[in-house]
């Protein structure tokens, strides 16, 4: 092997791991929600839910986390303006928001603890449709400890 075969190699090796095969250097799918503690820690809430209705209705837990992380809704949630889990996890970061650790593990704890013929779970599940997130926040409504996770 001579040494442009080597370098050529060595380029193609670094240009792949910064993600230029892709066309997208930056965005690397859903790796976004564990870029800071905050996040890692925020997303307790997504993921302590569809581990809960996997087990109950047999959610397919990455669809149910991803989805649950981007879903603009928990700014209203939070008496916010619409946004995300990832947005929200910003906001903390930048000190725009508080967040309650003490609540998110309560609410976490409260979620795993639910039978799954829980009322609080079932108001949560559209019938027949698994992985549908239309009453996603039913579930969080019946759990006060949830709705403390983050203020202004």
């Amino acid at each position: 092997m001579n040494k442009k075969t080597l370098l050529l190699i060595c380029i193609s090796g670094l240009l792949g791991s910064c993600g230029f095969e892709t066309g997208n250097p930056v965005h690397h799918g859903n790796e976004d929600h564990h870029s800071s503690p905050i996040q890692e820690t925020l997303y307790t809430l997504p993921s302590s839910s569809c581990q809960k209705l996997n087990q109950c209705f047999n959610w397919d837990i990455a669809t149910c986390e991803n989805e649950l992380w981007y879903n603009s809704t928990w700014g209203l949630f939070y008496n916010l303006s619409s946004a995300n889990l990832a947005e929200i996890s910003y906001a903390l970061s930048n000190g725009d928001l508080q967040l309650n650790i003490d609540a998110l593990g309560s609410c976490s704890d409260q979620i795993k603890n639910l039978s799954c013929d829980s009322e609080v779970l079932n108001n949560a599940i559209v019938d027949g449709q698994p992985n549908n997130q239309n009453n996603i926040f039913q579930l969080f409504e019946g759990i006060d400890s949830c709705k403390e996770i983050v203020s202004p």
